[in-house]
């Protein structure tokens, strides 16, 4: 989604190295955004835009859940679970990447007569037993 915004700096912290960003857009609700100072030599259009509400405003007609007030919670990315279908499509999108970078350049070599075929098979071979899928729970 693209979308022309306005932005104003209201509120700079120095202390803590943080700014507070208003974000205006025309149809768009006003959203306040704390963000961090540039560092020297960064652009402040760059920055500002990094943290731009582009998908809060995208997300504004979609149906809400309201939190009840004092609930806890807490996250350990340690403790965070894929389930097979999420890794079975990072292993295979893993496996596209190396074939390509492996296994692909053999292929054609192989076509052209400079490589047999069973470098290829064995460089495909070497990318699958690298990276085998997850066993099915």
């Amino acid at each position: 989604m693209t979308l022309k915004y306005k932005y104003q700096i209201v509120r700079v912290d120095e202390a803590n190295k943080t700014m507070e960003i208003r974000f205006t857009s025309e149809g768009k609700r006003t959203h306040h955004v704390a963000a961090r100072l540039p560092f020297k030599g960064e652009s402040l259009d760059t920055l500002v835009h990094k943290y731009a509400p582009v998908s809060r405003w995208s997300q504004e007609d979609r149906t809400i859940v309201t939190p009840r007030v004092g609930f806890t919670g807490s996250f350990d990315p340690l403790e965070q679970t894929e389930t097979v279908e999420q890794k079975t499509a990072k292993i295979k999108a893993e496996r596209q990447r190396r074939m390509s970078l492996i296994a692909d350049p053999i292929f054609f070599k192989w076509q052209r007569g400079e490589a047999t075929e069973q470098q290829w098979l064995d460089a495909v071979e070497s990318v699958r037993a690298s990276l085998p899928y997850p066993e099915q729970e």
